[in-house]
């Protein structure tokens, strides 16, 4: 299990992890992302950073959720993670 996983890996979440990683105080084994968009992992390529299919299979594997998504986008991915 993952310490903290992150749903959306625009602009605003990437700046958010990438500023952890770089601080040490995120430990990249420790992290889980998705992103509808396969293109915004591309930020992470210097990094071992463990990427999901789905956002419900990243909230069975992360204790901690960051939600980086659109607020316009929020409703539609808490329906799909309710369970």
């Amino acid at each position: 299990m993952y310490k903290l996983g992150f749903i959306g890996m625009g602009n605003m979440a990437s700046a958010i992890l990438l500023g952890g990683l770089n601080c040490g105080y995120i430990k990249q084994e420790e992290v889980v992302v998705f992103d509808i968009n396969p293109l915004q992992y591309e930020r992470l390529q210097p990094y071992t950073i463990h990427s999901v299919k789905s956002e419900k299979e990243l909230v069975e594997n992360a204790e901690m959720i960051f939600m980086g998504v659109k607020p316009y986008y929020l409703e539609d991915v808490l329906v799909k993670i309710k369970d």
